[in-house]
């Protein structure tokens, strides 16, 4: 059963076009699906697999919604597809990734939904934000806590280049009025 204290973690990645302000804008339609409790630091990553490509900006953010996990996972490729996204080669450049990371106690295993998602422990770039937002997550599956992987530790390819903004948490549907990381210096 979904009701609204249901909490997810979401994963953004893109490395084309303006990142930080795809990532607001991606985040202003997320907050029309709930609430959004939480905001990680941004990384600038090294892309994993796939063609030569330019990096990534990752960041994670907590969304309390009533979606069910297919529910979700559709209206967050809908938010992808008005940012431009289009999915013709496995790994490449993207406009806008948006992966359900995790869910607070429940795990799904369907056809195209696996949450948590299917690479979460091996890729720090993923792991690391959601740890940001959510120190405390388990595997709901096993029992054991996330940050106790040793990828939860490894920042080797990662860069923090924004810490979020007191302003992070906004009304849904509201642009936030200024920016969501305040850049590192």
């Amino acid at each position: 059963m979904f009701t609204a204290g249901n909490r997810y973690v979401i994963g953004l990645g893109a490395n084309l076009g303006d990142r930080a302000a795809t990532f607001e804008s991606a985040l202003s339609a997320m907050a029309r699906l709930g609430y959004i409790q939480a905001v990680s630091r941004l990384f600038e990553t090294a892309p994993v697999g796939g063609p030569v490509q330019p990096d990534y900006y990752n960041a994670a953010a907590s969304l309390q919604t009533s979606f069910s996990p297919r529910e979700l996972l559709k209206r967050l490729l809908g938010i992808e597809q008005k940012h431009g996204r289009i999915r013709n080669e496995r790994w490449g450049p993207r406009l806008l990734d948006l992966d359900i990371l995790w869910l607070e106690g429940i795990a799904v295993d369907e056809p195209g939904l696996r949450v948590p998602h299917a690479r979460l422990e091996e890729r720090n770039f993923a792991l690391i934000p959601l740890l940001d937002i959510a120190p405390g997550a388990q595997d709901p599956i096993s029992g054991k806590a996330y940050r106790d992987q040793p990828i939860a530790r490894d920042m080797a390819g990662m860069r923090v280049c924004g810490l979020p903004s007191p302003l992070a948490n906004f009304a849904a549907g509201e642009r936030p009025p200024l920016s969501l990381w305040t850049p590192c210096r």
